[in-house]
């Protein structure tokens, strides 16, 4: 302007007249021209402040927001710590708003691992350069250390009865640098999220206890699930590893009768064992005890798997005929949640006491022919013990052993 300041940004012309002492005045106009002092503007933001581009799957890209003003060309450059350059982009018009980088250079190769930073800069028509403000980042492959699960019990049982009621779990790290994080979840056997024991945690812990509750707070199902410890670092780089656990709180399942209660292990053929029907489900162990009457074992019987049908011949653990009395047989199993079943057969009876018995004759003879004399004969019987007696009859029999007649 006249008086020294800036013009106005805007559309502008030039006009030169010339003024000759014939009094001839030519004039010339130039083009419209602009005025323009404003640089183009942009702005560049990114989604992480490092990213690890080894084909993982896993942070393999950096993205880049941009918003710019309308400029002929925008140059987009990627430098390296030393200041050089590694990437360059170009856009029309304005630069894409989303741009996504996989860490390789103009000549498509990986670049290493660096400090590296991004800016957009465009020059326009009037010559003025817009950039924007650098955004730092880095390429980090380094593979993260070792990881490690360790649980005190592979089955337990959260029913509140003190046993095997919750787990402990150990998360192992061979090494855990100032930028790691972990998770520590439990996830059921569709890979649903049940309980999370430690999310985007920085700060190693040796020890977590599961009380068997889901995220609502309830106790979950019986049934397998995955603990899972995840370890990163803010490159994207994951380990990961996984361990089972079982939750069971059902008791072991066992059907028991028997038959006989009473027997004599004589040898006689009669009577000289007594059978143990039982049935069950399938676990580690049961054991099977007959107990005395003072509660004292006599013999042990063990099963894995199944517990078995069974006969005891009266015996002790060391081959001895028991002594008569009154035994009680006693089965169970604890699973390896914590579970325990019992059940009880009572009242099992040795008795080898002799029972001795004796016929007598009313008289010597007598004559059935219906003449009122001597028609019947009377039998006196003798039974030394009367007690435990399950039932008795009287055969006849003829001079040739032929069973005439039971009463």
């Amino acid at each position: 302007m006249l008086n020294g300041d800036l013009l106005p940004e805007g559309e502008y012309s030039a006009e030169l007249s010339v003024l000759y002492k014939n009094g001839n005045r030519p004039t010339a106009s130039t083009a419209i021209f602009f005025v323009d002092v404003t640089p183009p503007s942009s702005s560049v933001s990114i989604s992480t402040k490092a990213f690890s581009p080894n084909g993982d799957g896993k942070d393999d890209h950096i993205n880049f927001t941009q918003i710019t003003s309308e400029n002929e060309t925008w140059v987009g450059e990627i430098l390296n710590s030393s200041g050089e350059l590694v990437k360059e982009v170009e856009w029309n018009g304005k630069a894409d708003k989303d741009f996504s980088w996989n860490g390789r250079d103009n000549e498509n190769k990986l670049l290493p691992d660096d400090e590296y930073s991004y800016s957009l800069f465009a020059i326009d028509r009037a010559g003025n350069r817009g950039e924007s403000k650098k955004v730092k980042f880095s390429i980090d492959t380094v593979i993260i250390p070792e990881v490690g699960l360790s649980i005190n019990e592979q089955h337990f049982s959260p029913n509140n009865d003190g046993i095997k009621d919750s787990v402990s779990i150990s998360p192992g790290f061979s090494s855990f640098g100032k930028n790691y994080w972990y998770n520590l979840t439990i996830k059921d056997t569709s890979g649903m999220l049940v309980h999370s024991l430690a999310e985007k945690s920085v700060y190693p812990v040796m020890d977590y206890t599961w009380d068997g509750r889901g995220i609502t707070g309830n106790v979950v199902s019986d049934g397998k699930y995955s603990v899972e410890l995840e370890m990163g670092d803010p490159a994207g780089n994951i380990k990961n590893v996984a361990a089972d656990l079982l939750v069971d709180t059902k008791t072991p399942d066992i059907d028991l009768k028997f038959e006989n209660s009473v027997f004599s292990p004589e040898g006689d053929g009669r009577r000289d064992t007594i059978s143990i029907v039982q049935g069950s489900s399938n676990e580690q162990n049961w054991e099977g005890v007959i107990y005395n009457k003072a509660n004292k074992k006599v013999v042990s019987f063990y099963w894995k798997g199944k517990a078995e049908p069974f006969s005891w011949d009266g015996t002790d653990a060391e081959g001895n005929i028991a002594p008569d009395g009154i035994y009680y047989y006693k089965i169970s199993s604890i699973d390896r949640a914590g579970n325990k079943t019992e059940a009880l057969i009572n009242n099992i009876q040795i008795d080898t006491v002799p029972t001795p018995v004796a016929v007598g004759f009313g008289s010597n003879g007598f004559s059935p022919n219906n003449d009122g004399i001597l028609d019947e004969i009377a039998l006196n019987l003798y039974i030394e013990v009367r007690e435990g007696i399950q039932f008795w009859d009287v055969k006849i029999f003829d001079d040739r052993n032929n069973l005439e007649k039971t009463l």
